[in-house]
């Protein structure tokens, strides 16, 4: 059997654009940089806002369930609770048809 010449070019090799996966690298971490940076201030800007009622009430009102506005004793268990519950009814609901949602197509 004999050896041919291949037909027209040979297949160019892959040129690497070494600058677009700089710029790529660049643009993913900045952006990764600048998520960090907004949850961080987000986070701060929450802390400031719940400085007044930390001072007045302590973090006991994240695990007390009382509610007494005429002895000024707050508590937020019962609606942190309620906003758990709604949260898990929603995903039991939600998880399930997205699933057949996602199967069907």
């Amino acid at each position: 059997m004999q050896r041919s010449d291949p037909v027209g070019r040979p297949p160019e090799t892959r040129r690497s654009a070494a600058w677009a996966d700089t710029v790529f690298s660049v643009l993913a971490h900045s952006a990764a940089i600048l998520t960090l940076l907004l949850l961080a201030g987000i986070i701060v800007s929450l802390l400031i806002g719940a400085a007044p009622a930390i001072k007045e009430y302590g973090l006991s009102f994240l695990w007390t369930s009382e509610w007494d506005p005429v002895q000024n004793k707050y508590g937020g268990l019962v609606m942190i609770y309620g906003t758990l519950m709604t949260s898990l009814i929603a995903l039991v609901i939600a998880v399930p048809v997205s699933f057949g949602i996602a199967l069907f197509l």
